[in-house]
């Protein structure tokens, strides 16, 4: 079955109108794809696709678009834009959901919780910040352009642009909570085309 198809699926498989069913339909079985790995794969690089004047990152959002429109007409809702039906249906872009994921990872590395050197994957910035936290990250050096859309790089402005609060937390399950609290400071990073 092909990604685009998805959402189809969901309606011809489950014969409800209930709105929370088919969200967590949707939310069980197509999201957990689109988001596996996101961190080896998350389309950074602002590349127009070769069949489609889409970005990839475009691309994918249209699944998730696609989706919330046609629940919207299944429930007999007025139709609305894509983040006037996210805002309405409690969700958020998928590309700011990919954020998320790859800043619980760093997280998770730069806090010991995964079995992985930290040093080998980013280096804390020697320089003082008044007005900023002090687990800031050196954005590293790079020659080629294709390096600049690898995690450990593309992350590095996003996670220092997080507030100390949310930074210094204590536990990975405290993180995510306060995550969701700085989504405005996050959908600065995503680069969706929110007119389509």
């Amino acid at each position: 079955v092909r990604k685009a198809s998805f959402p189809c699926v969901i309606f011809r498989c489950f014969q409800t109108n209930n709105q929370s069913a088919l969200i967590l339909a949707y939310s069980s079985y197509v999201r957990p794809i689109l988001e596996f790995g996101c961190a080896v794969w998350c389309p950074l690089l602002l590349q127009r696709s070769p069949l489609a004047c889409l970005t990839s990152i475009d691309v994918l959002e249209s699944v998730q678009r696609r989706f919330t429109r046609q629940l919207f007409r299944h429930c007999g809702l007025p139709d609305e834009g894509y983040l006037n039906r996210l805002a309405q249906l409690d969700m958020e872009p998928l590309e700011l959901c990919r954020i998320k994921l790859c800043l619980c990872l760093v997280y998770k590395i730069l806090n010991g919780l995964v079995d992985v050197n930290v040093s080998d994957l980013f280096e804390f910035s020697t320089v003082t910040f008044t007005r900023c936290h002090d687990f800031k990250l050196k954005y590293p050096r790079f020659s080629k352009d294709v390096r600049r859309n690898c995690f450990t790089v593309a992350m590095v402005p996003i996670w220092n642009s997080l507030p100390e609060s949310i930074v210094c937390t204590k536990s990975l399950l405290s993180f995510k909570r306060k995550l969701s609290s700085c989504s405005d400071i996050l959908l600065r990073y995503c680069a969706f085309d929110r007119n389509l």
